[in-house]
């Protein structure tokens, strides 16, 4: 039976004074991961694009633009969840 079910996270607390500190950390992970999977998507689709013509250089480098994004959006939710947690929201 894992006790910290309760609390809303199975792994072990990371910070006594935040009950929560894993799951925030779960948060930070996920995000994380999910960033890393669409920029691997998108640098794939990227070279694929750029190998194919010069018309195509034209979609690799809407590619870049993505990947900037995706980049932007993944600080952004980094610092919701730091927010959030500050606040006690996780």
């Amino acid at each position: 039976m894992n006790i910290s079910k309760g609390i809303g996270s199975p792994q072990p607390v990371m910070n006594n004074r935040n009950i929560m500190g894993g799951k925030h950390i779960q948060c930070k992970e996920r995000i994380t991961k999910a960033v890393a999977e669409a920029r691997g998507m998108l640098r794939e689709e990227r070279n694929r694009l750029g190998k194919q013509s010069f018309q195509s250089g034209v979609s690799a480098k809407l590619c870049n633009c993505w990947l900037i994004h995706v980049e932007a959006i993944h600080r952004q939710g980094i610092a919701w969840v730091s927010r959030a947690r500050s606040r006690g929201v996780y």
